[in-house]
């Protein structure tokens, strides 16, 4: 079968991603794949204090929960779903997923920031727009 990509940051407010995506799989008749890139998390492991590093794993365990939970919700609407976490730096993350599921389509927020703030500050917006093999459908999160 095939799928949509569907990257979330899970920091924003997924639903109009979600109901975007959802939308485009029933109309295309395919399953959809959430995926969430996650910072270097294994990189805490050298930090000294013990604290930071229970507050990473502890985000992280977190996230984890969070994707699946959303997934689960997808496929209670009949929605073929299943959640990937990454690790890295997003747009790679999002970009080699998609190639690796051959995906129909990757859709993801945009905060609609400019492109000098996405230069300095980053986005996985950009880079994925441009190096994507497949449609890439922005959902503006204002």
């Amino acid at each position: 079968m095939s799928v949509i990509v569907v990257a979330l940051d899970l920091s924003s407010d997924m639903q109009p991603v979600l109901s975007a995506a959802e939308e485009q799989c029933r109309g295309l008749g395919c399953g959809m794949v959430l995926a969430t890139v996650e910072p270097m998390v294994l990189s805490a492991a050298g930090v000294g204090v013990e604290e930071l590093k229970q507050e990473v794993e502890q985000d992280f365990a977190n996230d984890v929960g969070l994707i699946h939970e959303l997934a689960g919700s997808v496929a209670e609407k009949g929605i073929q779903c299943r959640a990937v976490i990454l690790e890295g730096e997003p747009s790679n993350g999002i970009l080699k997923v998609a190639e690796k599921l051959n995906a129909r389509m990757i859709i993801l927020g945009s905060h609609g920031h400019s492109p000098l703030f996405d230069a300095l500050i980053g986005s996985a917006s950009p880079a994925v727009i441009h190096r994507a093999n497949c449609p890439v459908m922005l959902i503006p999160l204002h």
